[in-house]
């Protein structure tokens, strides 16, 4: 089924919701969408942002939305009825990543100036700025059980950070270009991610190194999943440049996506 709500815009990200009746898309339009899976109906539109919007997540009880925009905000929804409950400002750049913490009382959030954000998801108000990265951060996750953020940027890193203390706890070096997308394993074990440079790496969190990189994509990754019970990875890839300082963005260039699936039980 292909759900078609953003008339000449692209999609810049979607999620599912928990129970996996609805998803939602974040679009350059500057608004989201929320769909019925089963039925493939539009159920509500959601807008409020001044600029595209560049990440979505829902909360893990499926209550609240997540967006984060190029016009530097996030914004928190009612999923339910699709009214704006708060507007996290701060930050200075475009909000590249969003990410609730498992327990929903956080947000996680990375932008084009080189800075992850803990916000608290009842209030709106900034917790913390987790400093180091050198460049772009494009993408974000809380470990499964909320301790920890992990963030890759365009610096080539990946960075782990003490969500309690905003304390960087490694750096992870491997990539040779820019990274798109991360995730933790459900067990809290390891950690994957992918970029620019074509590959997907799998990191050890108990050696902080990096046991398996997976290369088949010819274009760079632009997302990932582990399976729930962490024995495979899905990954997706698509051409992509970056456009801009530190309010530009990734653009996707038309070419062929691809998509793999490994075994790294």
């Amino acid at each position: 089924r292909t759900l078609a709500g953003h008339p000449g815009s692209a999609v810049q990200s979607v999620s599912y919701s928990p129970e996996g009746e609805r998803i939602v898309s974040a679009s350059a339009d500057k608004t989201l969408k929320i769909w019925n899976v089963t039925t493939g109906d539009e159920q509500r539109t959601l807008s409020g942002h001044a600029g595209r919007v560049q990440s979505v997540a829902f909360s893990r009880d499926g209550g609240r939305i997540a967006s984060g925009s190029g016009d530097n905000t996030i914004r928190i929804w009612d999923s339910n009825t699709g009214e704006g409950k708060l507007v996290l400002r701060g930050q200075t750049s475009s909000v590249y990543g969003v990410a609730f913490s498992p327990d929903g009382k956080r947000i996680a959030s990375c932008c084009g100036q080189s800075t992850v954000r803990i916000w608290d998801a009842a209030t709106g108000k900034e917790e913390r700025t987790l400093r180091g990265h050198g460049a772009a951060v494009f993408c974000v996750a809380f470990s499964p059980d909320g301790r920890q953020v992990v963030s890759g940027s365009f610096d080539k890193t990946l960075k782990l950070w003490d969500v309690a203390s905003g304390r960087e706890q490694y750096t992870l070096r491997g990539h040779t270009n820019g990274i798109n997308c991360v995730a933790f394993s459900a067990d809290h074990k390891r950690i994957i991610s992918g970029g620019l440079d074509k590959s997907v790496k799998v990191w050890s969190l108990k050696t902080d190194d990096a046991t398996q990189t997976l290369r088949a994509h010819s274009l760079p990754v632009a997302s990932l999943a582990f399976s729930a019970d962490g024995q495979k990875i899905v990954s997706g890839s698509g051409a992509a440049i970056y456009q801009g300082g530190p309010n530009g963005r990734l653009v996707n260039t038309g070419e062929e996506r691809e998509l793999s699936q490994w075994d790294v039980g």
